[in-house]
């Protein structure tokens, strides 16, 4: 009810919505994870939902009609690359000699992560997040000592039968400008950019 009543005051000053901006949050270390999750998850989620209706009435475009524009302009993009290099590729084998079948060399033996290697790619890794992360990068490493053990048992599952869970094989595609003095209501003008679980 107060969102509602929120965006209706700045429709009604402002004539629009144009932008919703969530910079609302609680550290871990000052609360416990249910609120922090409260705040941090499910009040951005609230507030862009009841931003929706306002903020399509802006664009003139409906959300999913969007979101299918941009996917139909990407997906043609990958169709155009993969012709294109089905073309070239088609092109240079008139050129190429052939290749051994055989390799010499097998990728048939892994050496095993270590729990100390997987802590230190993880401490190293930047702390921006993908939303379809399970949880936040900074909280991953915060509890790091108990979830590393975990984490380098599912590294290690993964080598030794040679096959990535479905779950970390998802990504969430989205449109960025390519450049910042670009048109932002044409679509070419954005790139694809691929935020992936792992």
């Amino acid at each position: 009810m107060f969102l509602h009543a929120k965006y209706t005051q700045t429709v009604k000053t402002f004539g629009q919505l144009d932008i919703v901006v969530s910079n609302a949050a609680v550290n871990l270390q000052m609360g416990n994870i249910l609120e922090m999750l409260d705040i941090n998850i499910k009040s951005a989620f609230f507030l862009v939902a009841e931003a929706i209706p306002h903020l399509e009435k802006t664009s003139g475009v409906p959300a999913k009609e969007l979101a299918k524009c941009f996917s139909d302009l990407f997906i043609k993009k990958v169709d155009n690359i993969r012709s294109d290099l089905q073309t070239r590729q088609i092109q240079m084998s008139a050129n190429v000699p052939e290749l051994p079948t055989t390799m010499s060399v097998v990728l048939a033996d892994f050496k095993p992560a270590t729990p100390e290697e997987v802590r230190s790619v993880i401490r190293k890794a930047p702390d921006k997040s993908c939303e379809l992360r399970p949880i936040p990068t900074w909280l991953l490493k915060q509890y790091l000592d108990e979830l590393v053990p975990l984490m380098t048992a599912i590294i290690n599952r993964s080598m030794e039968t040679s096959s990535v869970p479905m779950c970390y094989t998802c990504a969430r595609i989205r449109p960025l400008l390519k450049n910042s003095g670009l048109d932002p209501e044409i679509l070419k003008n954005y790139r694809p950019v691929s935020d992936i679980i792992s």
